[in-house]
């Protein structure tokens, strides 16, 4: 991954060239837009440093040009003007399908922009990933009968006092050529419901195997499933559901269901009826990546949600983009006004699980507490957990 700065501050431009090769980023400078664009070649694989201020070809006239070609970097927007400025800028170079990995106002810190490359570093790799991973619903359906899937369990956090209390089960498939995939480099919208509600069930039988050791775990509250809105409806899920109730330790209050598909829940009948009998025994209800998509508050006027999930998007960025974080924040207090949990996905770093604490989110998940693990080895993380760290 090269970067490229484009900055009509000389020094600047040079003291971050500088900083970036030694840390081991291969960075050029430039002080005008049309440098670039003579000089230089950025492919998909490269970072864009991009003032959006420029006298001779401003950020956004860049931004224009560069749109025009097949491949584009991805870019981070710089300004040392008002940040609705910069807001309104990121989301400009969106529309015309950059992938903006955050806006930085000037000045900032060495670690802020190495946080944000790191980012978009590992980004790229799971892009490639999921590009390679476009597979059809029958190798799906065969990776099933194959033995290749795999539930994973991710930790949650209590923000109060720093200990993990639920956990979320998480859909991975071993595949033989692509390796360890996640859930969502291979469930498509496309998927047939059939193939949806075969993988609901599996997801099911692997919870009712692990109960018993879940249970055991300390401080145990709870397991967050993940279904689709088309599956939970059917009978079938519904038996499975009811049969992981009596035939485990596992108790209604102790499982959470995490709702996907959402515009297939407004205005059914047979969604509320169903969801309405959920919460009465006891299970609770999740709304996943609250704040994108379909539209997400009529769902919570009208459906009996018990939880609401902040959506990583914003979480990741919610301390170089402030849009993101008034987002976040609004989420929290629609949740404490509703009297919902409130729950942040996508926490990478300290500065944000802290962010998270002052904003009085209730709970947080994310690799800077601790990324998807099998079960044998949640189980020895958790042994040697120590709370006290995050309280």
């Amino acid at each position: 991954m090269n970067v490229y700065v484009v900055d009509d501050n000389t020094e600047f431009t040079d003291v971050i060239t500088q900083m970036l090769c030694e840390t081991g980023y291969p960075t050029k400078g430039y002080n005008r837009g049309m440098d670039l664009l003579r000089f230089a070649a950025p492919t998909s694989n490269d970072v864009l440093l991009l003032d959006v201020h420029m006298p001779d070809k401003n950020g956004i006239a860049l931004l224009k040009e560069l749109s025009s070609f097949s491949i584009k970097p991805c870019v981070i927007l710089l300004s040392g003007y008002d940040k609705s400025i910069l807001n309104s800028a990121s989301t400009f170079a969106q529309s015309l399908d950059f992938n903006v990995i955050g806006s930085l106002s000037k000045p900032f810190t060495r670690r802020v922009l190495l946080n944000m490359l790191e980012f978009a570093k590992q980004g790229k790799a799971d892009k490639k990933k999921m590009e390679v991973a476009k597979v059809n619903p029958v190798d799906v359906e065969e990776a099933m009968d194959d033995d290749q899937l795999d539930v994973f369990y991710q930790p949650q956090i209590n923000l109060r006092d720093g200990v993990v209390t639920s956990y979320e089960c998480l859909l991975r498939w071993h595949h033989p050529e692509l390796g360890l995939l996640s859930a969502d480099q291979f469930l498509h919208t496309d998927l047939p419901d059939r193939i949806k509600l075969k993988l609901s069930l599996w997801v099911l039988n692997r919870v009712a195997s692990d109960a018993e050791a879940l249970v055991q775990l300390p401080h145990f509250k709870s397991i967050s499933i993940n279904v689709s809105a088309s599956s939970l409806v059917t009978p079938e899920y519904q038996f499975r559901f009811n049969s992981l109730i009596a035939g485990t330790q596992l108790k209604p209050h102790q499982i959470t269901l995490e709702l996907i598909e959402r515009e297939f829940l407004e205005g059914r009948q047979d969604v509320l009826d169903i969801l309405v009998n959920l919460r009465i025994k006891g299970v609770g209800l999740s709304l996943d990546d609250f704040g994108t998509g379909y539209s997400s508050l009529s769902l919570f006027h009208t459906l009996p949600f018990s939880e609401l999930k902040v959506d990583k998007s914003f979480t990741k960025t919610m301390l170089s983009n402030a849009q993101s974080l008034n987002i976040v924040r609004s989420c929290i207090d629609l949740a404490k006004r509703m009297e919902l949990k409130v729950i942040a996905e996508g926490v990478e770093s300290h500065d944000i699980y802290e962010h998270l604490q002052h904003e009085w989110c209730d709970s947080a998940q994310g690799y800077y507490i601790a990324k998807p693990m099998p079960l044998k080895t949640l189980m020895s993380w958790n042994a040697n957990f120590n709370h006290h760290i995050y309280n």
